[in-house]
């Protein structure tokens, strides 16, 4: 009677009885191809092939069973036959051979098998990938090589895009590793990707990171890279903690970019101050992605000709692809298009690495680049596509997970909806929780100017004119008071403007196209000559819209044309001009759809609170007599001062009556103020 385990087999390699490996094209009487019962040598050897899979030769399979070759070649000829694998390559076909002998293998025996086949092909020097996928299946390492070599697979597998293989390969490298220092790394390496797929504050990998930052463990890369994600998560004593270990850093491109960035986005954390950044010379491949990004934002902050930096942005898009490393310095290269205007080159661009992303399953790139996209396409006038954008950035990852970077998203789609006249669903969005730090950032400014705005479509005026001092007051700290960020003096200027109190909505204006320098020099100096107009006496008025929409034409910003042209009509209507109004209106109402408004004409220009018609009963019993004598005028064009004159009261007590006249009559403009108070016995 013959033995089924090889005198020299490992515990749990017999072969099973009655294993039937099938092989359509040669069947046997039986139908299946089939290893003899009793050939414990071919089974054993189907094992090692099995293990070893395309690397298998002849010669390997010997040396992993300690086995002379010569001896072997017998038993290989005898599997060939069979049916089971091919005598060129040494290999099963088909491949569901080998998945039947595995299957069949125990599991300690199968183990042993690959942690040896895996020290075998190292010293034949295989590639990492290779000796990494046997060290896994082993689920074990005993050999001083293995941490590197599984570190370099998780390089490989991420190029690859196996998020999970190069999981697997840290995770074990983790459990292998005997020193502090390279576990540390290790976290770090494997938060990298937790924050490229599922960022969470809570995850094991971010524990042990922000334990080995405060044991000093980590190198300077990674303390920089713990920076961001901890501010990411609104974790901001995690941060100190890191940034503290940074304090004495030297002079890098990767320094450089963190320092700018950390002025930019987290103002009050970059106490060291501003370094000086020397412009990047080369461009390209041959330029540092990091030291470019860092002349970007200094380009950006020290208020440089926007040619300039356009030119530095697309320099930095050019020459650099989508990986973890890049991710930061390309969006910041998109920040840079934006703050040039040049919204054309950064909505392609945005396209591209919204492609990349989605391509690399990185669903928190995705999520950066669409909400990246959105800004883009709201500045652009383009609602339907920026709330579009907006939803998907809020949609790729968890809301808890999006930290502080969920007000740039939430922001867009707030202003989006707001311009829309969609004010219930904006309030909706605003009912969102967002972590408190984040107002202490970059992303905080737009939320809070993205609320304004809803608080003064709603007639919250008090809340409006708050919102907006905020922003004003943090950028005037953080020495960011861009235009880009935040245009807060129009802001103001258009609250003032609505309240009735046209003094103060042009003062504002003016600043903010003082503080550009001239109206032209980027495109809310054309909003500001807009809100001037309305604000101003009615012989100014024809010449500034004028000024303002070829401003707003040159930057291709669509929903404000559609607006210009609406204060345009009814400027001409005022001017006796009714046939050219009536084909202003039209455009505007045309544009303004292809922009996902509703009509601007008329009631149709907002949607929640409803501006109706009212009688003229009713409005007499809502007006004392002194407020109807002040809205009366108002909605006739006459300016503050001159109802003030007519009148005989000073300029402040109109400002007040009109104050209570909009908040007792639901409107926030005089145009819904004339449209309100449209009766014959009111208004001729």
């Amino acid at each position: 009677m013959h033995s089924t385990q090889h005198p020299s087999c490992p515990p749990g390699s017999a072969l099973p009885p009655g294993v039937a490996l099938h092989r359509p094209e040669r069947r046997g009487p039986n139908g299946n191809a089939r290893l003899p019962i009793g050939d414990a040598a071919g089974w054993r050897i189907a094992q090692a092939i099995a293990v070893l899979d395309e690397s298998a030769t002849p010669g390997r399979v010997a040396a992993l069973l300690e086995a002379e070759e010569s001896a072997i070649r017998p038993v290989l000829g005898r599997l060939s036959a069979a049916g089971l694998i091919d005598a060129t390559t040494t290999r099963f076909h088909p491949s569901e051979f080998r998945e039947r002998v595995l299957r069949h293998t125990a599991v300690d025996a199968r183990k042993r098998l690959s942690h040896r086949a895996a020290g075998l092909l190292h010293l034949d020097g295989e590639s990492p990938r290779t000796v990494a996928g046997l060290l896994l299946d082993a689920g074990y390492a005993r050999y001083p090589w293995a941490s590197a070599v599984l570190l370099a697979a998780a390089d490989d597998a991420m190029l690859q895009n196996q998020i999970y293989r190069a999981v697997q390969c840290l995770t074990l490298a983790y459990r292998i590793s005997l020193h502090a220092a390279d576990r540390a790394d290790i976290s770090a390496r494997m938060l990298s990707i937790e924050w490229q797929v599922k960022p969470s504050p809570t995850t094991r990998a971010y524990l042990r990171t922000t334990a080995a930052a405060r044991a000093g463990l980590l190198d300077e890369r990674m303390l920089r890279f713990l920076v961001r994600y901890a501010l990411w998560h609104g974790q901001v004593d995690d941060a100190q903690v890191a940034l503290e270990a940074l304090e004495r850093s030297a002079s890098t491109d990767e320094v450089a970019f963190f320092h700018a960035w950390l002025a930019y986005t987290h103002p009050d954390l970059a106490t060291s101050g501003r370094r000086e950044i020397e412009p990047a010379r080369d461009t390209g491949a041959a330029a540092s992605a990091d030291r470019q990004a860092a002349t970007v934002l200094s380009a950006i902050t020290a208020r440089e000709p926007i040619g300039h930096i356009a030119i530095a942005a697309q320099e930095l898009l050019t020459g650099h692809r989508l990986n973890p490393a890049t991710v930061e310095p390309l969006a910041t290269a998109i920040d840079g298009l934006v703050h040039a205007e040049r919204l054309d080159l950064a909505q392609t661009w945005c396209d591209v690495l919204l492609a990349e992303a989605n391509a690399r399953s990185a669903p928190t790139w995705q999520s950066v680049f669409a909400g990246l996209r959105a800004e883009v396409s709201l500045r652009r006038g383009d609602l339907t596509a920026a709330e579009h954008y907006a939803q998907r950035a809020l949609n790729q990852v968890a809301a808890k997970n999006l930290g502080t970077w969920v007000g740039s998203p939430v922001a867009t789609l707030i202003r989006t909806l707001t311009a829309a006249g969609r004010y219930r669903e904006a309030q909706t969005q605003l009912d969102r929780a967002v972590p408190p730090p984040m107002f202490a950032s970059r992303f905080g400014l737009r939320y809070l100017h993205a609320r304004g705005h809803l608080h003064l479509a709603t007639h919250r005026f008090d809340d409006a004119i708050e919102d907006f001092r905020t922003c004003g007051e943090l950028m005037q700290r953080w020495q960011l008071d861009l235009p880009v960020v935040v245009p807060w003096r129009n802001d103001m200027a258009q609250a003032y403007s609505a309240m009735g109190d046209q003094d103060n909505a042009r003062t504002y204006a003016r600043l903010h196209i003082s503080h550009l320098g001239r109206a032209d020099a980027h495109r809310t100096g054309g909003v500001s000559l807009r809100l001037l107009a309305a604000a101003g006496p009615q012989q100014d008025r024809l010449v500034l819209l004028r000024e303002s929409e070829a401003i707003a034409r040159v930057h291709d910003d669509q929903l404000e044309i559609a607006l210009l042209l609406q204060d345009l009509a009814d400027t001409y209507q005022r001017m006796g001009q009714s046939d050219r109004a009536r084909a202003l209106h039209r455009n505007a109402d045309r544009l303004a759809r292809r922009c996902g408004v509703k009509p601007l004409s008329g009631s149709a220009a907002t949607e929640e609170p409803p501006v109706s018609v009212r009688s003229s009963a009713e409005i007499r019993s809502a007006l004392s007599p002194a407020e109807l004598r002040v809205a009366t005028l108002a909605a006739d064009g006459e300016r503050n001062r001159d109802i003030a004159d007519q009148l005989g009261i000073t300029t402040s007590t109109v400002e007040q009556h009109l104050t209570r006249v909009f908040r007792k009559l639901h409107v926030g403009s005089r145009s819904e103020l004339r449209f309100a108070m449209r009766t014959d016995d009111l208004l001729s």
